[in-house]
C-alpha cells in the first residue's frame, strides 16, 4: 500500500496508540484541562474521538532509532450522567504524542514517551528533522561539514596523489558501478538490494557491454554520460553526490520505503525540477535533499583546505609565465586544478567562486557555445549580488523596460558583445569579423585587464531570497552565459554605475588622447628596466622629470634609480608602484609597468586597493598614497623616511 505522507502513514497503522496516549493524558490530568463545562468532573467518563494527525516532526537518534512529535487533534468526548449513555459534552483539542520507534525495514518497536497539551512556536530547527528526515542544513554550514565528513574518512595525502575519492569509497564500504540510466538522471544510490545491468570497469568503454548484476545495499550506480547541469559536472561530482545521499539521507529512504515498498533507491536528476516553495510532501523533501547533494558535493571533492593549500600556488605559477591579463592567469589556474582533481572546469571555476576568489567570474565564458577570454577586475568593485555579466534574455528585457538603458545602447555610447555592455571607445572595444560575435564587436586587452573601468555592473535579482537559487544560479553562470535555465533577474542600478558613465562621458572628444597612448604603449621595450628607461627618457623631455627629481618623490637613491633603469634584478612589487606614482603615468601606462615589473597586480585584497590608487590618484604625490595604505594596515611605497615631495595636508582638506 502507497501512502501519499509519513503522518499518513502513522495515522492510518498507529491510531490507536495516540488514542491510547490521549486517553491515558486526560485520565490522568482531566482536572486542570476544562475538557468540558459540567460542574461534577468527576463522574464524567471521557474519552478521545477524531483523532487527526495534523504536523509531524522527527529527530535523528543513535543508529536506526528516532523519536517523532506527533501533533494530533482530537474530540474530548464526555459522557452524560445517569443510566442512559449519551454525549454530554464535546471539545477539540490540541496534543503533542511524542514517540519512540527503530527506522530498519519499516517503522517498527514504536512506543509512547510522553503526552502533553500542544505548545505552539516550541520546534527548533538545529536539532530537529522534518516529517521526512531529511536534516536542516544552512549554506553557511556546508564548508564545516564537508571538512566533517574528509576528515574522517580520507586524509590529505590521499587528495594530493589522486585518490581521494576512491579511498573515501573503500572507507565507508561503499561500491560503484556506471550504468545506462534513464535519460536525465546522474546516478542511483541503492539502500536495498536489487538486479540491475551495470558495466564492468575493466572493459574497454566502446567494446564493453553491461551485464546483469545483484547489487546490495551502499551500491551508486553512475551514468556514463549524464552530470549534473548537463555536462557541468563530472564523474567526480555524480560519486561524491551518492556519497552525501548514504551519509546523511538513509533514514530519509527509510520512509521513502515506507510510503511505497517498491523503493530501493534515491535516484537523482541532472537537473533540479520546479521549486521548494512550489512543492509539498515527498517531493519537497527530495528537492532539499538533492540541494543537499549538490551543494556538499564539490566541497567534498575540493575541501577547502585542500582548495588553499593548492590554488593559491598555481596561481603565482601562473602569473610568472607570459600573459596578457589576470584574467588568464585565473583560468590557466583553474584548468590546472581541474586536471590535478578528475573534474571538470567549472566546478574548479564553481569552488573558486564559493571561497572568495570574485574574478573566477571573468573566466571560463562561453556564448552560445563560442569561448570568450577571460577578464579582471579589482574585487572591491563587485558586491556579492553583482555582476559584469549580461546575458541576451535580460539584455532584451532591459532594453525594451528600462529608457535609460536602452538611450545607452541607442545611442552607441555603450556597446553590448554578448555578455557585457562597454563603453563604446577604442581603448576599450574594437570591431571584430569573427563570426561568433553576432554583435561584431570585441573588448580589448586594456579592457580585458580592467573590466571594472568600463563595464557596467547588474545586480543578479531572485524571484525569492533563497540560497538554493542562488546555488543553481551560481552553477549555471559557471558555464554559459546564455544557459537556458538562468532563473535570475538582471537589472541595472546607475548609483553603482557613477564612475564608468562619468568614464563614458569623459572619454567624449578624447581619441586623440587614446591615440597618444597607444603610440607609446607600441613603442616601449618587454622589459621592465626598458620600459622603465624609455619612460624616464621621455619624461626628462616633456617635464623634466630628472633622476634626481624621481629620488625627492619616491625616496630612493639617485643610485638605485639608475640601477633600475639598466638592471631589473630584485625589484620589488611596492618599488613599482612606487614608480608608477613618483612618475605620475597614466593608469593605462601604469598597467603595462607593473605586469613587467612585478607580474601583474595579485589578486588579493591588497593587490586591488594597490591597482586603485594607482588608478584613481596617479597625480598625487606619494606621500599622500601612504598615507592611505597605512590607514589600511598595508605596508608603504617607496623610502617612506626620504621622500620629499608635497605634503597632504592641502589635499585631505579639499577631500
Amino acid at each position: 500500500m502507497a501512502y501519499k505522507s509519513f503522518k499518513k502513514y502513522i495515522q492510518e497503522n498507529y491510531n490507536y496508540v495516540l488514542q491510547d496516549a490521549i486517553q491515558g493524558y486526560i485520565n490522568k490530568c482531566y482536572d486542570g484541562l476544562g475538557y468540558h463545562s459540567l460542574n461534577v468532573i468527576s463522574l464524567l467518563r471521557q474519552w478521545p474521538d477524531n483523532v487527526q494527525v495534523m504536523t509531524l516532526t522527527c529527530h535523528d537518534d543513535i543508529g536506526p532509532r528516532l523519536t517523532m512529535d506527533v501533533h494530533v487533534c482530537a474530540d474530548i468526548v464526555s459522557s452524560g450522567l445517569g443510566t442512559v449513555n449519551y454525549e454530554a459534552d464535546r471539545k477539540k483539542r490540541w496534543f503533542t504524542i511524542y514517540l519512540k520507534g527503530m527506522l530498519k525495514d519499516g517503522l517498527q518497536n514504536v512506543e509512547i514517551i510522553d503526552v502533553d497539551e500542544y505548545q505552539g512556536n516550541t520546534y527548533d530547527p538545529s536539532n530537529g528533522l522534518d516529517e521526512y528526515l531529511v536534516p536542516y542544513i544552512k549554506s553557511e554550514q556546508l564548508e564545516d561539514i564537508a571538512d566533517d565528513f574528509t576528515e574522517l574518512w580520507c586524509d590529505d595525502e590521499a587528495y594530493a596523489n589522486g585518490t581521494a575519492l576512491q579511498t573515501m569509497l573503500e572507507a565507508q564500504d561503499l561500491i560503484c558501478y556506471e550504468a545506462d540510466l534513464p535519460a536525465g538522471e546522474i546516478a542511483r544510490m541503492y539502500f536495498r538490494e536489487d538486479d540491475v545491468s551495470v558495466y564492468d570497469s575493466s572493459q574497454d568503454y566502446f567494446d564493453s557491454t553491461p551485464e546483469e548484476k545483484t547489487i546490495r545495499p551502499g551500491t551508486m550506480l553512475i551514468d556514463r554520460d549524464c552530470f549534473f547541469m548537463s555536462s557541468y559536472g563530472s564523474i567526480a561530482d555524480s560519486i561524491a553526490h551518492e556519497m552525501v545521499h548514504w551519509d546523511r539521507h538513509g533514514k530519509f529512504f527509510e520512509i521513502l520505503a515506507i510510503l511505497d515498498n517498491n523503493e530501493k533507491t534515491l535516484y537523482c536528476n541532472a537537473e533540479p525540477t520546479g521549486s521548494p516553495d512550489g512543492l509539498t510532501g515527498v517531493a519537497k523533501a527530495r528537492w532539499w535533499a538533492e540541494w543537499q547533494a549538490n551543494s556538499l558535493a564539490p566541497r567534498i571533492i575540493l575541501p577547502r583546505r585542500i582548495f588553499n593549500t593548492f590554488f593559491p600556488d598555481k596561481l603565482e605559477e601562473q602569473r610568472s609565465l607570459p600573459h596578457k591579463t589576470e584574467g588568464e592567469v585565473m583560468e590557466r589556474a583553474l584548468h590546472q586544478l581541474a586536471d590535478k582533481f578528475n573534474i571538470s572546469v567549472y566546478e574548479a571555476k564553481l569552488r573558486a567562486l564559493q571561497l572568495g576568489y570574485k574574478q573566477a567570474e571573468g573566466v571560463c565564458l562561453r556564448v552560445k557555445g563560442s569561448k570568450r577570454p577571460p577578464y579582471s577586475f579589482n574585487p572591491e568593485a563587485l558586491d556579492d549580488r553583482q555582476t559584469f555579466i549580461l546575458d541576451n534574455k535580460n539584455g532584451a528585457r532591459l532594453y525594451r523596460e528600462d529608457h535609460k538603458f536602452a538611450e545607452l545602447i541607442r545611442t552607441k555610447r555603450f556597446l553590448y558583445t554578448g555578455h557585457v555592455v562597454v563603453i563604446n571607445h577604442p581603448l576599450y572595444v574594437k570591431k571584430t569579423s569573427d563570426s561568433s560575435y553576432p554583435q561584431g564587436y570585441e573588448l580589448t586587452d586594456f579592457a580585458l585587464e580592467h573590466i571594472d573601468l568600463c563595464c557596467l555592473k547588474f545586480s543578479r535579482n531572485y524571484t525569492r531570497d533563497d540560497c538554493a537559487f542562488e546555488y543553481y544560479d551560481q552553477c549555471y553562470l559557471s558555464k554559459d552565459v546564455d544557459a537556458p535555465a538562468f532563473k535570475e533577474a538582471r537589472d541595472i542600478d546607475y548609483s553603482i554605475n557613477k564612475d564608468v558613465l562619468a568614464e563614458a562621458e569623459g572619454l567624449e572628444g578624447y581619441d586623440d588622447e587614446g591615440e597618444r597612448l597607444a603610440g607609446i604603449l607600441a613603442v616601449l621595450p618587454s622589459s621592465f628596466w626598458g620600459t622603465f628607461d624609455a619612460h624616464m627618457n621621455r619624461l626628462k623631455s616633456e617635464r623634466k622629470l630628472t633622476n634626481e627629481e624621481l629620488h625627492f618623490r619616491t625616496g630612493y637613491s639617485e643610485r638605485h634609480i639608475r640601477a633600475l633603469r639598466k638592471d631589473d634584478e630584485n625589484v620589488s612589487r611596492n618599488t613599482v608602484y612606487a614608480l608608477c606614482i613618483g612618475m605620475h603615468l597614466h593608469p593605462y601606462l601604469s598597467d603595462d609597468l607593473v605586469k613587467k615589473g612585478a607580474g601583474g597586480y595579485p589578486p588579493t585584497k591588497e593587490g586591488m586597493y594597490a591597482r586603485t590608487l594607482i588608478e584613481r590618484h596617479y597625480m598625487e604625490p606619494l606621500s599622500y598614497i601612504n598615507k592611505k595604505l597605512k590607514a589600511r594596515g598595508y605596508k608603504p611605497w617607496g623610502n617612506e623616511n626620504e621622500i620629499q615631495d608635497v605634503g597632504t595636508d592641502a589635499i585631505d582638506e579639499w577631500e
